[in-house]
């Protein structure tokens, strides 16, 4: 039997069931391409098939030394599974008549967009590299806690290392951190706790631009904000936090919490219709959260000049 030939390219983004809203054919051809800013620098029309893409992004190494790719095929089924209902919500612009399943594959499909993208993976490096420090210094008789303090800037509690369970630490660095693309040993286990989050405790809304109006979308398009407004990188499970995802160029998820009302996620979610501030505002958030890209559908005359003309994050 042949063997399956590795993909080296990965989209760090899905192309078919996320990115394809915001494309367009070119004339030219039938090829979808979508409008990519960076800061300082020109727009331009870029074919799908050449965005958010990292060699190996999603491979790592067995325990046979062979390059694994079980991580960027189950990607792939997840798409595959996920889309369907994905592409029903963006044509329907509403989960109304939606089952709990489909619900809980939108749970799902915001889930797996927060731990894939190639700044979560930067995030989950750095944690781990501050844990592997401590462990490091306490072996050398320092306060693990204090070490964290000095290098890094997250609260302890949001890292949650405990000197108690150094045994536990040491172990997954010498099991795990050794290997390339680490962050994938984690990535499913924090996606499942992210979508089950979503799911049964975060107030769902959905936000649609009024006609001849877009929102724009980013290389990591789901934004985490605090209670003031500030882009976080917070966990799902604090209560302050609250995401906003435009999903297509008229259709932004929306979730929060508030606990003086319950979740009901057998009934549809609300829909708010957003003027021309609102959307503005949404899509300062996600220049906010760029990375490096920004993607939209258009060539927007104000996106475009708010990217071209400073090297800086609009302030929102």
């Amino acid at each position: 039997m042949k063997s399956k030939q590795h993909k080296k390219r990965q989209h760090t983004l899905p192309k078919h069931c996320f990115l394809k809203p915001f494309a367009i054919s070119r004339s030219s051809s039938s090829d979808l391409c979508t409008w990519v800013h960076n800061f300082g620098k020109h727009p331009r029309q870029t074919n799908l098939n050449e965005i958010s893409v990292v060699n190996d992004f999603y491979t790592f190494f067995g325990s046979d030394g062979k390059k694994d790719d079980q991580l960027e095929d189950f990607l792939e089924f997840a798409e595959e599974k996920l889309s369907c209902t994905i592409h029903k919500l963006i044509d329907q612009k509403n989960d109304l008549g939606f089952t709990i399943l489909e619900r809980m594959d939108i749970a799902s499909f915001v889930a797996m967009m927060i731990v894939r993208t190639p700044q979560y993976r930067k995030q989950f490096e750095n944690v781990m590299n501050v844990f592997d420090l401590a462990c490091q210094k306490y072996k050398k008789g320092f306060d693990p806690v204090e070490t964290i303090r000095k290098v890094s800037n997250v609260p302890i509690g949001k890292i949650g290392f405990k000197p108690e369970n150094i045994k536990y630490y040491e172990s997954f660095f010498k099991n795990n951190l050794m290997r390339k693309n680490a962050h994938v040993l984690t990535l499913w286990k924090q996606c499942e706790s992210n979508a089950q989050i979503l799911f049964e405790r975060m107030h769902w809304n959905f936000i649609i631009a009024k006609d001849g109006l877009e929102f724009v979308t980013c290389d990591d398009p789901v934004g985490r904000f605090d209670e003031y407004n500030r882009k976080t990188m917070v966990g799902l499970s604090q209560k302050t936090v609250c995401i906003y995802f435009p999903i297509s160029p008229d259709l932004c998820f929306y979730a929060n919490y508030d606990d003086s009302i319950p979740v009901r996620r057998n009934l549809p979610s609300i829909c708010i219709k957003a003027n021309e501030d609102e959307v503005e505002l949404i899509n300062n958030r996600m220049m906010q959260c760029a990375h490096r890209d920004v993607y939209s559908y258009s060539e927007d005359p104000g996106i475009s000049s708010k990217m071209m003309n400073s090297d800086d994050k609009p302030i929102i």
